[in-house]
């Protein structure tokens, strides 16, 4: 009843052959920026992909971890994960965005608002995964409006939060 499939296949030299990802390189200490990894800082190879990916992973699991520990109220091992998970932001920056949200709940529950708060204008300065970012700077919102209303940092992160949410 239907015409048979004509379409023929893309021929094999246009089909993609490889990712692509960003150059590594050193930052000025002349350290690989990867943390997460089994990649010696005084290595002088560069981080493989099977590198990249571990860290990716890893990054991505103390994130998690960091979440647990925030939502039973473990703060410090929290700020010890996500400090940890913040080195995936070279190859992930929506994943460090919520690492910085996280990082600045734990951080407000352990009376440090001010890097809260900056943590998390960090975290919204680029909107570009907002819909993941929300729920987090609601939970970071409500815990600074709550416990530091009258902090300068916590009032600029509420305004920046108000006028994204809305």
């Amino acid at each position: 009843t239907g015409a048979p499939y004509t379409q023929k296949p893309l021929p094999h030299s246009t089909a993609p052959t490889r990712l692509q990802f960003p150059p590594v390189t050193r930052d000025r200490g002349g350290n690989w920026p990867l943390r997460c990894s089994g990649v010696a800082q005084g290595s002088e190879r560069g981080p493989t992909i099977r590198d990249l990916i571990r860290d990716v992973t890893s990054c991505i699991v103390a994130r998690m971890t960091a979440w647990c520990h925030n939502q039973l109220g473990n703060y410090q091992e929290a700020e010890r994960h996500t400090r940890d998970a913040l080195a995936v932001e070279a190859w992930s920056p929506g994943e460090a965005d919520l690492n910085r949200l996280d990082l600045g709940i734990a951080l407000a529950h352990r009376g440090s608002p001010d890097e809260a708060a900056e943590r998390g204008k960090q975290a919204l300065a680029r909107p570009r995964f907002l819909g993941a970012l929300l729920p987090r700077a609601r939970e970071l919102n409500a815990v600074l409006m709550k416990r530091y209303p009258a902090d300068p940092g916590t009032q600029e992160f509420h305004e920046q939060y108000q006028l994204l949410a809305n």
